[in-house]
């Protein structure tokens, strides 16, 4: 029988959220706990708290990083795989956080230019800029308010990470503000909030922060869904003008993330899938003189020997549901080379005839799945698909056309690299226990009352067991709270939340077949490599690339310590 508590849960989770913003360490917190194990009548409550204060040393143990580059959510033999195939920003190029700096300030210059915001927002000293602690891949854009949150797999949001311009809600305030409730509907989120989906989406999210905080300080009147909408309108013609193609391409080295040895690696890889007989395909967004330039800076002028198929302004992901035609580019001699200004993107001359083959260097736009199918007879989970961007890139791929699907997450490289420190191992271990503490202690109570015989009765738990139950717990989310401030100090981890894994690593493991953090990490392994999933893979409390910290036998054996 379950026992009762008494204690009302929106005032749990408001105590929770305001105990977890403070870092306050094992030893206070161990000593919080032993207080309120004292409070309770039973020896062996007490003993398992106090095997907790005496476990800091084996907290530290170090954990097993994983040694893979290239995760697997289901199983992908390479050997079958026929045909590989890429998308081109983010995936086989990646960005410095200078791209992200160069799109805010065109879109904001649009802004102002074009949409007549107030010229000021050019030289305020905070909105003038790009500020890459304003957002993280994954958070939900609230379109009416503009409040922006960052939803687990179950739709719930921590209220203690909900932002409004610059402005922190407070939790009672967060919670008001979407209906009582931590819990956003699918029907509400489908209908009224914006994800965040991809790199480039950074910038519109922190253009957005910035432009209602400094309304707010101005005390300009303003409807945030209508600024949400400019401010989308605004950076899409940033990408529509070619004004940032342009500008990357004429100094590659500022705004392309890779140095000598990425490079080789990206080929290292492109080769040795070409060797082993696979076809490769480039299927981007960007427009072909933007990706020819790019490819060229990466791989140098053979590039397009390594492909069979270059398709350029693919427009997915209508790509992946119309039925529209080829339309073959009669390339122009100097599209391999940096545009001036005012050059058109598009790299040649867009033929009428009909496209009846897609042929090896040949260049085409436009398209769509059905036609990419019909003209190469590639199809199925033997085509393997490289991406950045889950919805745009991989999602109707596979579920659609059953293509295997890898993604390109970025993020994915600096994760592991906070999951590898000592103070992140000595948090993570402390959740396992803290967990393990609480599963216990509340079999201890169960006990107790079967001695006294009170469990047939229902009786509600005694205060002083209520209190130590919820110390606990609130000692669990100020731990998960520390480890997510090390990932990022505004919004956490891209991959989890206090409490549960996030919206988009959810979303991650249920559509994805791979992912990476880049393509070159491919070689690392054989062409005819066969890749596994992980415990972790299936585990909606984490991810396959999450390390491994100590088991539930263990910290069990670690609280009953001396209790024989």
């Amino acid at each position: 029988m379950m026992l009762t508590r008494r204690t009302g849960s929106a005032k749990r989770i408001f105590a929770a959220c305001r105990t977890g913003r403070r870092h306050c360490g094992f030893r206070r917190r161990i000593d919080r706990l032993v207080d309120a194990a004292a409070a309770v009548s039973s020896e062996r409550v007490t003993n398992l708290v106090q095997n907790a204060a005496n476990a800091e040393e084996k907290l530290r143990e170090a954990l097993v990083p994983s040694e893979e580059t290239v995760f697997a959510n289901s199983v992908v033999r390479m050997g079958d795989i026929k045909v590989v195939g890429f998308d081109f920003d983010y995936t086989l190029v990646h960005y410095t956080s200078a791209l992200n700096h160069l799109l805010y300030d065109l879109a904001l210059e649009v802004l102002v230019q074009r949409r007549h915001y107030p010229p000021e927002l050019l030289s305020d000293r905070i909105c003038r800029s790009f500020d890459k602690n304003l957002a993280v891949r994954g958070l939900s854009i609230d379109t009416r308010s503009g409040a922006i949150v960052k939803l687990s797999y179950r739709h719930q949001m921590n209220p203690s990470r909900v932002y409004m311009g610059h402005r922190r809600l407070e939790a009672e305030e967060a919670v008001e503000h979407f209906g009582g409730s931590v819990h956003i509907s699918v029907q509400t989120r489908d209908a009224h909030f914006k994800p965040v989906v991809d790199l480039f989406l950074l910038s519109e999210a922190a253009l957005l922060t910035n432009v209602l905080d400094a309304f707010h300080r101005w005390g300009v009147q303003h409807d945030a869904g209508v600024v949400l909408q400019d401010i989308t309108h605004s950076v899409r013609e940033v990408h529509l003008s070619g004004e940032m193609h342009r500008r990357v391409l004429s100094d590659p080295e500022q705004y392309i993330d890779a140095d000598g040895v990425t490079k080789q690696r990206l080929r290292a890889a492109l080769v040795n899938l070409r060797s082993s007989g696979k076809k490769l395909f480039i299927s981007s967004n960007s427009p072909y003189r933007y990706v020819a330039c790019g490819m060229h800076f990466m791989l140098g002028d053979d590039w397009a020997d390594l492909f069979d198929v270059v398709i350029a302004s693919a427009q997915k992901p209508s790509f992946y549901s119309s039925d529209k035609p080829f339309r073959r580019l009669e390339v122009l001699p100097h599209a391999h080379h940096p545009p001036e200004v005012g050059d058109d993107l598009t790299g040649g001359r867009i033929a009428w005839e009909k496209v009846t083959s897609l042929e090896k260097g040949s260049v085409y736009t436009s398209g769509s799945i059905s036609e990419f199918v019909r003209l190469t007879g590639w199809n199925g989970p033997d085509v393997l698909y490289f991406g950045d961007s889950l919805w745009a890139d991989l999602v109707d791929a596979r579920r659609i056309h059953g293509w295997t699907t890898a993604a390109v997450v970025a993020e994915v490289e600096k994760d592991m690299g906070v999951q590898r420190s000592e103070e992140y191992t000595f948090l993570f271990n402390q959740v396992a226990l803290l967990r393990e503490l609480l599963r216990l202690v509340q079999r201890e109570m169960i006990k107790s009352r079967e001695e006294r015989a009170e469990l047939a009765s229902g009786a509600a738990l005694l205060p002083e067991e209520t209190q130590l139950l919820e110390t606990i717990e609130d000692c669990v989310f100020e731990v998960t709270s520390e480890m997510a401030d090390m990932s990022h100090p505004r919004w956490g981890s891209v991959f989890r939340t206090e409490r549960h894994q996030t919206l988009f690593s959810f979303s991650l493991q249920r559509f994805v077949d791979l992912y990476t953090a880049r393509v070159e990490n491919l070689a690392d392994y054989t062409p005819e490599h066969i890749f596994f999933p992980s415990a972790r893979s299936s585990d909606v409390a984490g991810m396959a690339h999450d390390i491994t910290g100590l088991s539930q036998r263990e910290v069990a054996s670690i609280l009953a310590d001396e209790q024989a």
